[in-house]
């Protein structure tokens, strides 16, 4: 867990936003069409039962199919916590990384920004 509770794995992994999409915490590019706004939203707690608030990416039904079927199963768990009863794990939302320096908030504005700009072509 990193700083603000948002779901970090590997701080040293660079985030890079580019025309090509999102790469965080060694996996990527994510196409941006493959992903919906940064937004908070209440998601299963990763450790117990209980819900919490989190800045999530959602996926959209490509990026679902994209994270839960053709990405490799070890690198899953960077893009977020799998969710689900135990015979159906899986991933339905991007964590937005932790960035060192900046808040939880400047991230998802700088994300959302990102992505305006890049799917306006």
């Amino acid at each position: 867990m990193g700083l603000d509770g948002v779901y970090t794995l590997n701080p040293e992994e660079p985030v890079i936003l580019d025309a090509n999409g999102l790469t965080l915490r060694g996996v990527g590019p994510i196409p941006w069409q493959d992903f919906g706004l940064a937004e908070h939203q209440m998601v299963r707690a990763e450790h117990d039962s209980s819900y919490t608030r989190r800045a999530v990416m959602p996926l959209t039904a490509a990026g679902y199919h994209n994270v839960n079927q053709l990405l490799a199963y070890e690198l899953r768990p960077r893009v977020s916590p799998a969710t689900g009863s135990i015979w159906n794990r899986h991933h339905p939302n991007i964590y937005v990384p932790g960035v060192a320096g900046m808040r939880t908030s400047e991230v998802m504005w700088l994300i959302n920004s990102a992505r305006s700009l890049f799917t306006a072509r």
